[in-house]
């Protein structure tokens, strides 16, 4: 299933994984050149709120989770149903 990210297409497997740091979501399986570096995709957090809300992206996995000043930090996880993206995508 190919999704647009940004300005390049990305064709998106069950096996791909979106990390969110709090601050930013990022596709880290898969990477493009730019430049004279590799560069990891960045998502919009508009379309992950959105994937998150309709089950496309699905969470499994923190990673260093604390908290300060009343809010949670930390590395989150997200897996992609494919299913649930194809219906998303040809709606």
């Amino acid at each position: 299933m190919e999704l647009k990210i940004g300005r390049r297409f990305f064709e998106i497997n069950d096996k791909d994984v979106v990390m969110y740091n709090g601050a930013c979501w990022q596709l880290i399986t898969q990477s493009y050149f730019d430049g004279w570096h590799y560069a990891t995709p960045t998502m919009s957090k508009t379309m992950c709120d959105k994937f998150v809300k309709k089950n496309i992206l699905v969470h499994f996995k923190t990673n260093g989770e604390y908290t300060t000043d009343g809010r949670k930090f930390g590395l989150y996880y997200y897996k992609f149903d494919v299913t649930k993206l194809e219906e998303f995508i040809n709606k």
